[in-house]
């Protein structure tokens, strides 16, 4: 077993695609149990999420927001504060390109001492690809204090690095996100493809 606790956003309202898209089909799954099929080699899995009683029928251990519409800020807070390891891996529900061995990988580049280890593409810091040691509970608890939203308001305050899936021997799509109905179209005409190239 990875000795790091996973924390999967699930939480998030999907207001541009119109549906939660922890939900969404992925295959015979959805995008949360792929997620959970891929993340069972680390220590712990954890899923973030807005209210309990909206997923009650998932079969994993379910954390809560305590501040309502917060965004991932909420999340990741309250990821930290159950986990009980002191490195929290957090990805995104809506990353359905992720892999058990990408992910083994990442967490790996983990180095003693550092607090925010970020994958990095298309020229952009992926907050919700990130392991993030505990240490940096209170720098969110003050956000949470002071209403800031925004994840990349912490990077100004603790040091982050950033690693690029090219430097892992990985494509930038496999930290992709699904955002809109047509960011899933597209996805489902690549996962398709890609299993008829592999039957």
């Amino acid at each position: 077993m990875i000795g790091m606790t996973v924390g999967i956003l699930a939480g998030g309202k999907s207001r541009r695609m119109g549906y939660d898209k922890a939900r969404l089909p992925h295959g015979k799954k959805t995008f949360i149990d792929h997620l959970a099929a891929q993340t069972a080699d680390f220590d712990e899995v954890l899923i973030s999420v807005d209210a309990v009683d909206r997923w009650v029928d998932l079969p994993y251990y379910l954390v809560a927001d305590e501040l309502e519409n917060f965004g991932p800020v909420e999340g990741i807070y309250q990821l930290l504060l159950y986990a009980k390891n002191p490195y929290v891996l957090v990805i995104a529900a809506d990353m359905p390109n992720l892999t058990a061995d990408f992910l083994t990988c990442f967490a790996a580049q983990v180095q003693k001492g550092e607090l925010c280890v970020c994958a990095y593409a298309d020229g952009r810091v992926q907050p919700l690809c990130c392991v993030y040691h505990r240490d940096v509970l209170p720098f969110l608890k003050k956000m949470r204090l002071e209403g800031e939203h925004r994840i990349s308001t912490l990077f100004s305050v603790v040091q982050m690095r950033r690693v690029m899936p090219e430097m892992l021997g990985y494509d930038s799509d496999i930290v992709r996100n699904v955002n809109t109905i047509a960011d899933y179209t597209a996805w489902m005409h690549c996962f398709m493809d890609k299993r008829k190239y592999e039957s």
